[in-house]
């Protein structure tokens, strides 16, 4: 790995927990420099397990604890970011985005798990390529 390589940025929102009314966002820098053999590498783990796709709260931890041992032999490198939102907050997501991304110069792809749709996705992507801009 050097510093022209890319990232790509997958951001995820735990649900809302409702005993101390707080969700939490993650956001997962992945860098390789085989991005198509690391998706396919995913993907051939999954189908090992039988599972349609990883997602952690489907899974035994049995199944994530082999899971996670097979995913941390691939070639690549990972940082994590945890991010508490009180639910109260207004636009969390996009005053979450420009925190994480202010500095970082490398990224190639963000990919935004969850239910709000395409719309929503673009919206957010539009307002943090002009956030990020500012910012740099």
């Amino acid at each position: 790995m050097n510093q022209n390589d890319k990232f790509i940025i997958y951001i995820d929102e735990s649900g809302i927990l409702s005993k101390n009314g707080r969700s939490v966002y993650i956001c997962l820098y992945v860098e390789s420099l085989y991005e198509i053999n690391l998706s396919q590498n995913v993907l051939k783990i999954e189908k090992d397990f039988k599972i349609a796709y990883s997602h952690w709260v489907d899974m035994s931890w049995k199944i994530r604890v082999k899971f996670a041992e097979k995913i941390k032999r691939l070639d690549y490198i990972c940082k994590v970011v945890i991010y508490n939102n009180p639910i109260d907050q207004k636009n969390i997501l996009k005053d979450f985005m420009i925190k994480v991304f202010r500095f970082e110069d490398r990224v190639s792809k963000i990919i935004i798990d969850g239910s709000q749709g395409k719309k929503y996705e673009r919206k957010l992507k539009l307002f943090l390529k002009k956030e990020w801009y500012k910012s740099l």
